[in-house]
C-alpha cells in the first residue's frame, strides 16, 4: 500500500437535510473561488490545449454558487432505505499518495454521531455494507455535488467525494493546471489509491472511522468525465486516438467537446493533416490503461463523458448493476454518443433518462451565476426545468437503484 502521509482535516456541520443551510460560510468562500480561474480557462485565454476539452467539456463543473441552497427534500420518496432525518456533517480530509508524489482531497459527507475515538464519528444505524465514492467531473471538485452527498447522508449513507489535483479548484487557482486533463488515468488511480486509504481505516496510526464499512462493496458514482472515471474502475477502456474521426463525423456536429480541437488559420487543412497534428498532442497513456478493481461492486454513471473514446468490447464485459442517468434534449454532450452509449453497451445497465430539456449542468448543484460554457449557462437551466426537483427525483432513483442490496445498518451503540 503506498504510503500516506495525513495533512490536515476541516469540518463543516451541515443542519438537517430538510432545513435551510445555515452554516455554509466558510465553504461558500471557497466556492468562489473557481470563477476566475474558470473564466481564464473556459472563456478566451489559449491556455487550453487542443485537445484539453474533449474531456473538459465533462464537466465545466467548477462553478457552483455562493448561496448553495440546501435541498428540499419531499419527504415521498418511492423507496426509503433509511428515513431521513440523520444530522449530516461534512468533512474534508487532505491525503498524499507518496507513490505518485501527489496529493489527493477528499470530502466526506455522513450521518454524524457522537464522539468517538475515531477521527470520523459515523451515527448508530449508519449503512455500513455498501458507500459511495465520487468523482466529479472536469476542473470541478466535490463540492459542486452536496445536493447528492447530504441527500444520500441524511438516509445513513456514507459518501466520499475525491478531488482531482491539477483540475479541482479546491487545490487553490496556482494548482489548476489545464493540461491535467489530458491525463485521464490520473483520475481512476486517485479513486483506487482512496479506496486503499479507507480499506486501512488508519490515518497516521489513528482509527478514520469508527464503524468498519465495507468498502469491497463499493458504489462508485461519477458526472460526466468522473463518469467515465468510475466507469474505468469497473473495466472501461478508452482509445483516445478516435477523438478526431469522431469530431469530424456528423454525428459530432452537435457534441461541443469538440469545439477544442485545433482550428487553423486562413487556410484550412486537410483532415489528414489535422488527425496528424492531434495525435501528436494527445498524452501518452501508460502501459496499463484498464483500472479495474475488484472492490467496485455498483456503477452509478450521471451524463457520463468519453462515450465517443470508449471501447464498447470493454463495456460489454462489465458484469455490475448499472445505473446511466442521462438528459436526452443536451445541451453539451448528445446523448446517443455518451449517456445513451453507455447504457446500450453494459448489460446490465438500468437508465434514468430525463426528456424534459435537462441538460448537461443539471446535476450540478443549483447556483446563480451567470456563466456560460461554450454559450451554455452553467447555472441556468432551460424554461420549465427546476434543477432541484430533477435531483430529487435523481435521488430516489438512485435509491431504488441501491436497494438491490440487503443493507446491514451499525449498531445505535456501536459509536466507538
Amino acid at each position: 500500500m503506498p504510503q500516506t502521509a495525513y495533512i490536515s482535516n476541516k469540518a463543516e456541520y451541515i443542519p438537517q437535510a430538510a432545513q435551510k443551510d445555515n452554516g455554509m460560510q466558510q465553504l461558500d468562500h471557497k466556492v468562489s473561488h473557481p470563477i476566475p480561474v474558470l473564466s481564464s480557462l473556459l472563456f478566451g485565454r489559449k491556455l487550453l490545449l487542443p485537445l484539453f476539452t474533449f474531456i473538459l467539456l465533462l464537466g465545466c463543473s467548477a462553478i457552483s454558487n455562493r448561496d448553495n441552497r440546501a435541498q428540499q427534500e419531499t419527504g415521498k420518496t418511492e423507496l426509503q432505505l433509511v428515513q431521513a432525518g440523520f444530522k449530516v456533517k461534512m468533512q474534508q480530509l487532505d491525503l498524499f499518495d507518496a507513490t505518485r508524489q501527489r496529493p489527493v482531497k477528499i470530502t466526506l459527507w455522513y450521518p454524524e454521531g457522537e464522539d468517538c475515538k475515531a477521527q470520523i464519528c459515523v451515527a448508530g444505524n449508519t449503512v455500513l455494507n455498501q458507500a459511495l465514492l465520487l468523482s466529479h467531473g472536469a476542473m470541478g471538485a466535490a463540492l459542486n455535488y452536496q445536493w447528492l452527498g447530504k441527500s444520500m447522508a441524511a438516509r445513513g449513507w456514507v459518501t466520499v467525494g475525491v478531488n482531482h489535483y491539477g483540475e479541482s479548484w479546491v487545490y487553490g487557482a496556482g494548482h489548476v493546471k489545464p493540461a491535467a486533463v489530458l491525463e485521464f488515468w490520473q483520475r481512476p488511480l486517485d479513486l483506487r489509491f482512496v479506496l486503499d486509504q479507507l480499506e486501512s481505516n488508519q490515518v497516521n496510526g489513528k482509527a478514520l472511522l469508527n464503524q468498519r464499512i465495507n468498502w469491497q462493496s463499493t458504489v462508485a458514482i461519477g458526472h460526466s468525465s468522473g463518469g467515465a472515471t468510475a466507469a474505468a474502475l469497473a473495466g472501461a477502456g478508452f482509445d483516445f486516438t478516435k477523438v478526431t474521426s469522431y469530431c469530424s463525423s456528423e454525428a459530432a456536429k452537435a457534441d461541443r467537446s469538440c469545439a477544442y480541437l485545433p482550428k487553423a488559420g486562413p487556410t484550412q487543412p486537410t483532415n489528414q493533416q489535422t488527425s496528424q497534428q492531434t495525435r501528436a498532442q494527445l498524452p501518452t497513456l501508460p502501459a496499463q490503461q484498464h483500472w479495474y478493481d475488484a472492490r467496485v461492486s455498483k456503477l452509478i454513471l450521471l451524463d457520463p463523458a468519453l462515450g465517443h473514446l470508449v471501447n464498447p468490447q470493454s463495456l460489454q464485459q462489465i458484469k455490475l448493476p448499472v445505473l446511466v442517468a442521462g438528459s436526452v434534449q443536451n445541451d453539451f454532450l448528445p446523448f446517443a454518443q455518451h449517456a445513451g452509449f453507455y447504457a446500450s453497451q453494459i448489460p446490465q445497465a438500468q437508465q434514468a433518462t430525463f426528456h424534459q430539456g435537462e441538460g448537461h449542468f443539471v446535476y450540478l448543484d443549483s447556483c446563480t451565476l451567470p456563466h456560460r460554457a461554450l454559450g451554455v449557462p452553467i447555472c441556468q437551466d432551460k424554461a420549465g426545468v427546476n434543477r432541484d426537483e430533477v435531483q430529487q427525483q435523481l435521488t430516489a432513483k438512485v435509491l431504488a437503484f441501491l436497494s438491490s442490496s440487503p443493507l446491514t445498518i451499525a449498531s445505535a451503540k456501536g459509536n466507538n
